[in-house]
């Protein structure tokens, strides 16, 4: 059952979030296409590296920010989150393998929180 918020807060997310450009990343010496649209968002100047690609944080947006504050009061840690991806999986050909995401960027102390958002298309018969 969804609440009409987070209706709304996925309707935000269409509207605020600003995608990259279809990137590519580096998996043993082969590159491929990422299969998803991702933007990065954070404190300014951080960055943040996997399969070879380094990212830039933009400031967060309103939808990004409120979800961060969310995530702090979650995990309730001395020092607050501060790096967020945003990751579209448009449709069920968008996916990602199994993988274990130990880039050296992270902070191993504090966890990856994720925030699942899904729209059902109604179909009529």
């Amino acid at each position: 059952m969804f609440r009409n918020e987070d209706c709304n807060d996925f309707l935000r997310l269409k509207e605020e979030i600003v995608y990259l450009e279809q990137c590519k990343v580096c998996i043993y010496d082969v590159w491929y296409p990422v299969p998803r649209k991702m933007a990065f968002y954070g404190e300014e100047g951080l960055k943040y590296t996997f399969a070879n690609n380094t990212f830039t944080a933009k400031k967060p947006v309103p939808i990004v920010k409120k979800y961060e504050d969310y995530a702090n009061s979650l995990i309730q840690m001395e020092k607050e989150l501060n790096f967020c991806v945003v990751n579209e999986y448009r449709d069920g050909l968008d996916k990602i393998g199994l993988h274990k995401d130990n880039e050296r960027d992270l902070n191993s102390l504090y966890p990856i929180v994720s925030f699942f958002f899904r729209s059902y298309e109604r179909h009529n018969f």
